[in-house]
């Protein structure tokens, strides 16, 4: 019987491996695997029918198949999700660098156009100072001037 089930294994396989390749593998191995325990069901010697146990074996089998697949395929989604999120972040990332950069031009031109009123106004400050040094230095002369004239007189 073992030798009866490799046939059909292999005329099942050999089914499956001729469908369109667009089909995912994972539908493929569990069609097999469904279609191997029907034909199996199907041929077997109704005098020596499959044991229980192994026909629960083989159901187990193919629950724990459905269940990784399963896995798998949500595995993969969430894959898909985070490299959504990594790219997203990678963007936003992108972003918040450029306008940083934006702002650090913005702010030195700030402070240079800064140090620049600074430094003017400093010179300003300076000629005041010495336009007041002058003219307190005119007046003092011309106060010594006018002593000088009056004692000359």
């Amino acid at each position: 019987m073992s030798s009866s089930i490799m046939n059909i294994s292999n005329k099942s396989n050999l089914t499956n491996s001729n469908r369109s390749e667009s089909k995912k593998k994972d539908n493929l191995d569990k069609n097999a695997f469904l279609n191997l325990l029907i034909t199996q069901l199907k041929y077997q010697d109704p005098l020596n029918p499959v044991e229980d146990k192994e026909f629960i074996a083989q159901m187990a089998q193919f629950s724990s198949l459905e269940q990784l697949q399963e896995i798998n395929k949500k595995m993969d989604d969430t894959g898909k999700l985070l490299n959504s999120i990594k790219e997203l972040i990678d963007s936003q990332n992108t972003r918040l660098n450029e306008k940083l950069e934006s702002l650090e031009d913005t702010m030195l031109e700030s402070f240079d156009s800064l140090n620049k009123s600074i430094l003017n106004l400093d010179k300003s400050y300076q000629k005041n100072i010495d336009n007041t040094s002058k003219t307190v230095n005119e007046l003092i002369n011309i106060n010594k001037a006018i002593e000088s004239y009056t004692d000359t007189e």
